[in-house]
């Protein structure tokens, strides 16, 4: 099962991790708020029984990770301003439950965002750093390739 795991996110999210990564931030972010939108209207239509509360760190997520904290931690609070709506429009009367989990939910999202986009920063300097290192291996493999032929060349005319 690891191996499937493994083959699927080198396969499909890698990819689109770097297609992500060469988009505007701008267009990141609208999608994130459109994505936001549906996964809300959805919650309402599943009523005060069914919470889709998980969905909405899909987009936060790819916000952290792709545009930074500000813009991660913006969409969060708009996704409980709109979750807290959808539980007034469905009919919630009480109001300090909503507001006990919304004020969680603060906590949580603030958490989240700061870890993810502290791991992306990390991420994005771990791959510069490997890039540098592999140019330098191949620059130095360059020469000890020339050392090599020349030392090779010195031998033959000594002979």
């Amino acid at each position: 099962m690891p191996g499937l795991f493994s083959r699927f996110w080198n396969r499909w999210m890698v990819p689109l991790g770097h297609r992500l990564r060469e988009r505007p931030r701008v267009q990141i972010e609208l999608l994130c708020f459109a994505l936001i939108l549906a996964i809300g209207g959805i919650d309402y239509m599943a009523g005060l029984a069914i919470s889709l509360s998980p969905l909405y760190a899909g987009p936060i997520s790819l916000a952290a990770w792709f545009v930074g904290p500000e813009s991660a931690f913006a969409l969060a609070l708009f996704s409980i301003v709109q979750w807290i709506l959808g539980e007034a429009l469905a009919g919630q009367v009480l109001w300090a439950p909503p507001l006990i989990n919304a004020s969680l939910r603060v906590i949580f999202y603030a958490f989240y965002v700061v870890a993810l986009s502290r791991l992306s920063r990390l991420q994005v300097s771990l791959e510069a750093v490997a890039e540098k290192r592999a140019l330098l291996l191949s620059q130095e493999t360059a020469e000890r390739e020339r050392l090599e032929r020349e030392m090779l060349h010195i031998a033959e005319r000594e002979q």
